[in-house]
């Protein structure tokens, strides 16, 4: 109930946002994701996330792993293309880790006092507060 009324009439537009985003860069795909992608095949995947928004759309939302399962940290599908990159944060890390296929921006948790983090994309610049 606080966080609700904490974020007010900015609580429509935070529901609405997509709950995969994907994109290319220089040639490269990129998937951003809360909390990334499971071992398994990438399109099922994308899918069910496209699907939850619809669901949440109509007000029925049931959590889909790839928005809250810490145990996918570094995990990125079977068939991922080697040139594409999975970008979430959900676990935090004590810096931000980047690699070609794999980015975590997690630097806060959450908490108070810990620093935020961004990645830049393409080139992995990590920007910390």
């Amino acid at each position: 109930v606080a966080l609700r009324f904490a974020l007010g009439r900015h609580l429509r537009w935070l529901a609405e946002l997509p709950w995969l985003l994907h994109g290319t860069v220089d040639g490269r795909d990129w998937y951003a994701v809360h909390a990334g992608f499971d071992d398994g095949p990438l399109a099922p995947q994308v899918a069910e996330l496209g699907r939850c928004d619809e669901r949440l759309r109509r007000k029925v939302i049931e959590q889909p792993a790839p928005l809250y399962a810490k145990q996918r940290s570094f995990l990125v599908p079977c068939d991922l293309p080697a040139d594409a990159c999975v970008i979430s944060g959900h676990t935090p890390q004590q810096a931000a880790l980047v690699s070609p296929s794999r980015i975590l921006c997690d630097t806060s948790g959450g908490q108070r006092g810990r620093p935020l983090s961004a990645v830049r994309f393409p080139d992995g610049r990590v920007v910390t507060s």
